[in-house]
């Protein structure tokens, strides 16, 4: 199964050290991880059998359709 999506990474270290008139001392650190990934729907739906000429998907599933009407 195929998924897509995308995968961020963050990382922040701060040290600070004003050991002086008012006396400032500040050490901080983070760190995320996310990944972001979703599942297409219709996830191994073969529509070439149905759609004549339409070729394997990036991702399997469903193909997206867009239908226009014009105005007369």
């Amino acid at each position: 199964m195929k998924e897509i999506g995308e995968h961020n990474t963050n990382m922040s270290l701060t040290w600070t050290r004003i050991l002086g008139a008012s006396m400032t001392n500040e050490l901080r650190s983070g760190y995320m991880h996310l990944p972001i990934y979703r599942t297409p729907q219709n996830v191994g739906l073969d529509v070439g059998g149905m759609i004549p000429g339409l070729g394997t998907q990036a991702i399997n599933g469903a193909p997206q359709v867009t239908i226009t009407i014009s105005p007369r």
